[in-house]
């Protein structure tokens, strides 16, 4: 068999989605087994939640690694991005070499793996690793360096038939190699920046796969109710450090932000595929990327603390309940926006306990403003539903009242939510203002007939609670 047959049949290779995915995920777990037992690594103290955080972070190591080699590919060889990514799982295989090389090559003791110093960056940038100086990275880490090289080297090679591009890959990958070898050098933290680069990577390999998709999904991503949550999660992390007169740990509101903005496209997925429209992919396709938005928002959490964690899962199927059946609880017309109320409640907890892993301390007294202010506000979403939810039955108030007499209701309804919030957290000098965006928030809806009004208001009257809270 010669060397292109080879490549094809890699990049044929049978096998669905998370097929794929659940077989890496079993060569990587098989990479972490060897590490702890054939690497001489010093692990502090092995608790399961340790060993949950630094299974996770070298997950995403190696995942945006890999996701970064296949761009790489494509950008030199210009070929179907989905058989280069299946050409590219033999570097999965290769990653299992450096453990058992290492455990030979010391006598089986194994060496301690490390991100490269800053002390000699350029040093054993120019010396390839430090091969050509006095300092060395571990024989088994070489053993999947050159390997690689030669993988990257040989693919673009057979793809192009150029050896100018050829050569440019192999450079691309050792730059790229090299700066992952040496996050730390860049970001204190690393797992703050892996998670950045793993969602990136992912986007750009939607955008080679089917840019017209990544497009429709980013459009239909309802950005003012993304900002919505992820404003509670940051709000209530902040409330959290400033009652205990504690700095912001940004780390873990870095990741709760995060971990709540992909919920909550998690359970947008959800809903689109329980709602009965016409969708634009097949139904499948919006599970496997309902999957994904799921993981990433879970990943996340698992960096924070386990309140978080019972939080956002508690959220999450909280978002499967109102969409799928046998609840769908969606179908209960108005009295659904309880829900929606309770879940914006949650986001505000989530971004609480992110700094303080005491639920308990949870002031209960905001949990309540914000859940009873959203189960009024939160029927603004039905004015834009009102076919779909009238074709299906479901009531709610545009389909009890008609559209033209509930903007009516729905316009007094979220005006009071301003002054309704000053007078649950007894905020009285804001009255006059809460009365004064009422107005205004009553007076746009009945022009425009929009929620984006109602939550331009919304907005802005967030930032003069905000600016007057720091200021008084």
């Amino acid at each position: 068999m010669n060397a292109k047959k080879i490549i094809e049949k890699l990049e044929n290779t049978k096998g669905n989605f998370w097929e794929w995915v659940l077989t890496i995920f079993a060569l990587y777990s098989l990479r972490a087994l060897l590490d702890l037992l054939l690497e001489a690594k010093i692990y502090p103290s092995f608790s399961l939640n340790f060993f949950i955080t630094a299974y996770v972070s070298n997950l995403l190591w190696y995942s945006s690694l890999f996701l970064a080699i296949v761009t790489i590919l494509f950008l030199v060889t210009g070929k179907d991005i989905k058989k280069i990514t299946k050409a590219c799982f033999v570097f999965w295989v290769v990653i299992l070499l450096v453990p058992i090389t290492d455990f030979v090559c010391s006598g089986g003791k194994g060496f301690v793996l490390s991100y490269i110093s800053n002390r000699y960056f350029w040093e054993e940038f120019f010396s390839f690793f430090g091969l050509f100086g006095s300092y060395h990275i571990t024989y088994g880490q070489t053993l999947a360096l050159c390997l690689g090289f030669f993988l990257v080297i040989f693919y673009s090679f057979m793809k192009t038939e150029s050896f100018a591009k050829s050569f440019l890959a192999a450079l691309a990958y050792y730059c790229i190699i090299y700066f992952y070898a040496s996050l730390p050098m860049f970001w204190a933290k690393p797992k703050m920046i892996l998670f950045v680069l793993t969602v990136l990577q992912l986007i750009l390999w939607h955008w080679f796969y089917d840019e017209k998709e990544l497009k429709y999904l980013i459009k239909n991503s309802h950005w003012l109710r993304v900002l919505h949550y992820t404003g509670l999660t940051i709000i209530g992390g902040l409330l959290s450090a400033a009652c205990f007169y504690k700095e912001v740990n940004v780390e873990m509101l870095y990741f709760a932000t995060f971990s709540s903005l992909f919920a909550f496209q998690s359970a947008l997925i959800v809903n689109n595929i329980y709602d009965g429209k016409k969708l634009a992919y097949p139904k499948n396709h919006y599970k496997n990327i309902g999957i994904i938005l799921t993981a990433l928002a879970i990943i996340p959490s698992l960096f924070i603390n386990a309140a978080f964690l019972l939080l956002l899962i508690t959220y999450l199927l909280l978002g499967f309940i109102y969409s799928a059946p046998p609840i769908r609880f969606k179908r209960f017309g108005y009295w659904n926006n309880l829900l929606i109320g309770f879940e914006s409640a949650l986001m505000f907890a989530a971004g609480f306990v992110s700094q303080n892993p005491d639920i308990k301390l949870l002031p209960l007294n905001i949990f309540l403003t914000v859940f009873v202010i959203f189960s009024i506000a939160g029927n603004i979403k039905d004015l834009k539903d009102y076919r779909e939810d009238k074709r299906e039955g479901i009531k709610t108030l545009p389909v009890l009242l008609g559209r033209k007499r509930s903007v009516k209701v729905l316009a007094l309804l979220t005006s009071i939510c301003f002054p309704l919030s000053v007078a649950m957290l007894g905020l009285w000098n804001l009255l006059l203002i809460s009365v004064i965006f009422g107005l205004v928030n009553g007076l746009l809806l009945l022009k425009f007939k929009t929620e984006k009004t109602v939550f331009v208001c919304y907005f802005g009257f967030l930032f003069v609670l905000g600016c007057w809270l720091l200021l008084f």
